[in-house]
């Protein structure tokens, strides 16, 4: 499907917001407890019968689901009474009870997907995260209009087009603009072939929108429902982003050492859930090439972890939080990324990177080139317009700019005594490191000159770069631009 077809249309008007009913407490305990005893004449399982209760209330996380077993029956509100008749004698078991708006359904195999509605939508999407990533936000606002209006008749594709603008409101900080879209999200769910797949991703949007908030126990209540979904949905993007949500919450409230909902094995949980991110997208990568940036947030992400960077500055390294093993595991990961998935990163994913990269430095010691990424991080996020990226690395700078002129951090009394700044021209020889440092990043990191480079050296210094005494194995002469 040629995306320049997508044609500016006037947008209908959306569906009205018809919410389901709750179902009776009363009788979900009365079923629960025949259930308990045997009592009811079920057809045999493998495992003990589903119940489910689906709610679309008013609340902040939603849609819910109350479960007990692997799959849902929904009853949807816009269906005739006839067709409700239908679809009960269908999906229900005979359980000798008079009919009621509870329904015993049997587990039903994972939906297929229709390659007409991946392809095209693919295709959107992967335009849309493009420009996104990249932050040219007058044109991903003019392609999002012309989407909706193109795909207004279609609630398969539209329903995704509307749950990724959730991403750019994200992106943006513009709250408010995710939370509508999540509505009109929501009135399109039944209306799709796959529902429990949107109602799947559209618990992780607005766990991310909680957590964007600081609402951890609303962000935790919405991926709790969220996992529900995972074994109905097929293993990929979509299964990949649940996962690296749950990885986000655990590091965002060790980050923000929330003591009201910590616990001692979160570091293990939220490694263990970033794995699990990373092996889902490896493995939908094959259908679907967003996977491939998904996958690089995904080791960005997981080194800003284990760094004890996630989304605010530290004032001074913690060594008790962060060990060797940490340390090795982030470079691994960053280093993974500059190897096999550095062509074709956008400009998000660089800062982080960047930015990743500078706090490994200071750990190191290295402060001064931990500021340098640091600025270099700063830039992109002032030209992409990502508001919380720009705060993120304007507090980096003004942290490493005090390390390297000596001055106590962040008015941290004891910054001076646990953390050693190393200054390179107090250092014996420290321009011949220097150089030695130049050429090694010339050779090796080839991702660091990129866009310009970070690193030159005049053009007198060009018998330095090529002496015997500053040679290392294998570099060739590269002249001035290092």
């Amino acid at each position: 499907m040629d995306l320049d077809h997508i044609n500016d249309h006037t947008e209908a008007d959306s569906a009205s917001d018809q919410s389901l009913v709750q179902y009776g407490t009363d009788r979900c305990a009365q079923l629960a407890t025949l259930i308990q005893r045997g009592d009811l004449p079920l057809t045999p399982y493998v495992a003990q019968p589903v119940v489910y209760k689906v709610y679309n209330i008013n609340n902040p996380v939603g849609i819910q689901i109350e479960i007990q077993g692997s799959s849902m029956s929904v009853d949807d509100t816009r269906k005739s009474p006839e067709q409700k008749q239908t679809d009960s004698q269908e999906m229900a078991t005979q359980t000798g009870i008079p009919e009621t708006r509870f329904t015993l359904v049997k587990p039903v195999p994972k939906p297929t997907s229709c390659k007409r509605l991946d392809i095209v939508s693919q295709q959107i999407i992967a335009r849309m995260e493009e420009l996104e990533e990249e932050g040219k936000w007058h044109n991903y606002d003019r392609f999002y209009r012309k989407a909706c209006s193109y795909y207004v008749d279609d609630p398969d594709i539209l329903i995704q087009i509307v749950f990724e603008n959730v991403v750019a409101a994200y992106y943006r900080n513009d709250l408010k603009d995710g939370q509508q879209s999540i509505l009109r999200g929501q009135e399109l769910i039944f209306r799709t072939q796959n529902p429990l797949h949107h109602q799947g991703n559209m618990l992780y949007l607005k766990a991310a929108l909680f957590r964007k908030e600081k609402k951890v126990m609303e962000a935790e209540n919405a991926l709790v429902l969220a996992r529900q979904a995972l074994e109905q949905m097929l293993v990929g993007r979509d299964t990949g982003e649940i996962w690296y949500n749950v990885a986000a919450l655990f590091a965002q409230a060790l980050n923000d050492e929330c003591t009201e909902s910590l616990t001692s094995d979160f570091k293990a949980q939220a490694t263990e859930a970033f794995q699990l991110a990373k092996e889902h997208y490896r493995q939908g990568g094959d259908e679907d090439e967003s996977c491939r940036n998904k996958l690089r947030r995904a080791h960005i992400r997981h080194a800003m972890f284990l760094l004890g960077c996630w989304s605010e500055v530290r004032p001074t390294n913690r060594s008790d939080d962060v060990t060797e093993d940490d340390l090795r595991q982030a470079v691994d990961s960053l280093d993974e990324v500059e190897r096999n998935l550095w062509e074709g990163i956008p400009k998000r994913m660089r800062y982080y990177w960047y930015l990743a990269r500078s706090d490994l430095f200071r750990y190191k010691n290295s402060i001064q080139r931990a500021l340098e990424m640091a600025e270099e991080a700063l830039r992109i996020a002032k030209e992409s317009q990502f508001p919380s990226e720009v705060h993120f690395a304007e507090d980096r700078v003004k942290l490493l700019s005090k390390l390297v002129s000596g001055k106590p951090s962040l008015n941290n009394d004891d910054s001076k005594s646990n953390f050693k700044v190393h200054i390179l021209d107090k250092e014996q020889d420290w321009f011949v490191r220097g150089v030695k440092e130049a050429i090694c990043i010339r050779a090796h990191h080839p991702s660091l000159n990129r866009d310009g480079g970070r690193f030159r050296l005049p053009v007198a210094f060009d018998s330095l770069l090529t002496s015997s005494r500053l040679r290392l194995p294998g570099v060739q002469r590269s002249g001035s631009n290092i």
